[in-house]
């Protein structure tokens, strides 16, 4: 009884067995069958899914793919513009067949699939249309469109009505470089790309010099200093300004290289409009006597004082001081010099000596007040002996000085230098009285005889350059 029970539980643990092998075997065969020729499950292509899809399909799906797609440009702006891949005749090339692709898979082991990704590759290339990607590339509104700006260098220019350089700023635009567009896309194409960045990929002009650049801000910082720099002119007790309103138009500025110069020719205009208004060495002069007249004086041949300007070095130190771009002080050059001059032209001052040969008359001013008056006898009126007229000045000072001339020698106790020529403002021991016509008939040999206590006051306040006016109104 037991053997035979223990007998009927084995058939029927055999019997269930088989059974289930039968119907284990059926369904892996169903399945076999059922995924010939198609691919595999939990299979992709080029990353596409292509599960159980016949080698027609996956074709079909993969070049529908390909022609479907389609690039996508952004412009720094922001806008889009598209390239169809059709339009470029983009065909996808098969380097290892769908068919070869399928029949790769071992379906014997199809039962695995679902545990063992399958990813499958075409050994993917392409084929695509230079002159119609060159074509696409032109046609871009981005690329021939309106609204673009082409990209602008930083620029010093010159503002004349405002009399300044300023800095034109750069402007980078919106003009795209073609050739780098046409290198982004082919690129993309190549890739198989659906969007470009054009700006990210650099394909924008820009300007080559931009706004703060070193190489134009140090420039401009070097003209602005020279344009805004004040030179002041040392002009012997007064001086003049000069600012850019003076020498704007002598800049010359070379954005090339980058240098600023002055125009020679205005310059040199210039230094010469100083010397014909500041020149006074034998030049005729506008003076108001003691008695209130105003006379015209000098412009003669006696004349020895007065300013000559020195053109050329005055025209190195004048031009060294504006392309320096520092606001100084400098001294005028000059070839001969008096005691002062002042913009008017004046060099005379308020400290000088006024004599009058027709009033047989000498006045000291200093700093316009009367220090000195006193008659005087000038020359004797020969034209051998008679006193010079002009503007002198004092050219030095001696004491206890013999003199020597025509007439011999002369001792004195103080003598005043004019000129060259041996006239001296001096005492005359051997007169008793001056003034009056007393030149007429027993005039000096052109010195300015004063009494001694007149000279001897004059010599002890009057200083070398002083001027010396002497005038004869006879003769005007």
């Amino acid at each position: 009884m037991k053997k035979s029970r223990k007998g009927r539980k084995a058939g029927v643990y055999l019997a269930i067995g088989i059974s289930l092998a039968a119907a284990a075997g059926g369904v892996y065969w169903y399945g076999y069958q059922k995924l010939d020729g198609v691919f595999l499950p939990n299979t992709t292509v080029n990353g596409m899914d292509v599960s159980l899809m016949t080698p027609d399909e996956v074709r079909e799906t993969v070049e529908q793919t390909d022609a479907d797609k389609v690039l996508t440009l952004t412009t720094k702006e922001g806008n889009t513009e598209t390239i169809a891949y059709r339009d470029l005749d983009y065909k996808h090339i098969w380097a290892v067949s769908a068919e070869d692709l399928q029949a790769s898979q071992d379906h014997r082991l199809w039962p695995l699939s679902r545990f063992r990704p399958a990813e499958l590759t075409t050994g993917e290339g392409y084929t695509f249309s230079e002159e119609k990607l060159l074509g696409a590339v032109k046609e871009l509104n981005c690329i021939s469109g309106g609204g673009i700006t082409d990209p602008r260098d930083a620029s010093i220019v010159c503002k004349k009505k405002k009399q300044e350089y300023v800095i034109v700023p750069s402007v980078d635009g919106n003009r795209l470089d073609e050739s780098a567009v046409i290198t982004a896309v082919r690129d993309a194409v190549d890739t198989g790309q659906t969007s470009v960045d054009l700006k990210g990929q650099g394909c924008y002009k820009r300007a080559l010099v931009h706004t703060k650049d070193a190489s134009i801000q140090d420039v401009f910082n070097r003209i602005n200093s020279i344009q805004n720099a004040v030179i002041t002119l040392d002009l012997y007790g007064s001086s003049i300004e000069l600012t850019k309103k003076d020498f704007f138009d002598w800049l010359q500025f070379d954005a090339a290289s980058g240098t600023v110069t002055l125009s020679d020719e205005k310059l040199s205009a210039y230094v010469d409009q100083m010397a014909q208004k500041y020149d006074t060495y034998m030049r005729p002069r506008s003076f108001t006597t003691t008695y209130g007249d105003t006379i015209t004086v000098g412009g003669g041949e006696y004349d020895t004082y007065g300013f000559i300007l020195e053109p050329h070095d005055t025209r190195l130190a004048l031009k060294e001081a504006i392309l320096s771009g520092k606001s100084q002080e400098i001294e005028t050059v000059w070839e001969r010099t008096g005691r002062r001059i002042t913009p008017d032209g004046n060099d005379i001052g308020s400290t000088y000596i006024e004599i009058s040969i027709d009033q047989q008359h000498m006045w000291y001013y200093e700093d316009g007040e009367i220090l000195v008056s006193t008659d005087v006898v000038t020359g004797m009126m020969t034209p051998e002996r008679r006193s010079p007229t002009g503007v002198l000045y004092v050219i030095g000072k001696l004491t206890d000085y013999t003199m020597y001339g025509s007439y011999g020698s002369s001792f004195v106790n103080y003598a005043i230098m004019l000129n060259e020529d041996g006239v001296y403002i001096h005492d005359a021991s051997w007169r008793s009285s001056f003034g009056g016509s007393i030149y007429y008939y027993s005039g000096s040999h052109g010195c300015i005889n004063t009494p001694y206590s007149q000279v001897e006051q004059l010599y002890d306040l009057i200083q070398d350059g002083t001027p010396v006016i002497i005038y004869d109104r006879n003769e005007m």
